[in-house]
């Protein structure tokens, strides 16, 4: 997804966030021949976090129309259902980096990894007090990334 700044809106990039795309080590896609296609991926429950937006359309990332999938309500309940066998998908790296390090989980398709620039985004009106300090200290958390 790319963000586009505007007249009205401004962004700025914090970091690049890794994605990998994940199952549990006895799970059946890993005997799948890589690269996946569709017609393989397909077959495999996706597991998703369900989107909270409210005046948007709903976004659906990473999962294909006739995927069969199951819809969690947080990242760490998505992370839990890997682990539990129950599905595939696509995770960031720095949540699941010590899982396939000791083996809970294991990278499906590396051709899968994928990167995803992190980046916070104001609108041009009205710049407060506030705001100019959220702007000048939120990168400085991010600086190390």
């Amino acid at each position: 997804m790319h963000f586009r700044s505007s007249s009205e809106i401004n962004s700025r990039k914090l970091y690049t966030l890794m994605n990998v795309y994940v199952a549990a080590p006895d799970h059946p896609i890993h005997q799948e021949p890589e690269p996946l296609s569709e017609v393989t991926r397909v077959k495999y429950r996706g597991i998703a976090v369900a989107d909270t937006a409210r005046e948007r359309p709903v976004l659906t990332v990473q999962l294909l129309d006739k995927q069969p999938r199951l819809t969690v309500s947080t990242i760490e309940d998505k992370r839990q259902a890997l682990l539990a066998g129950l599905g595939v998908a696509t995770m960031p790296y720095p949540m699941v980096e010590k899982d396939i390090a000791e083996g809970r989980l294991r990278v499906v398709s590396p051709e899968s990894t994928s990167e995803i620039d992190i980046i916070m985004a104001w609108r041009r009106d009205s710049m407060g007090e506030a705001k100019s300090w959220c702007l000048r200290e939120i990168p400085k958390l991010f600086s190390g990334k």
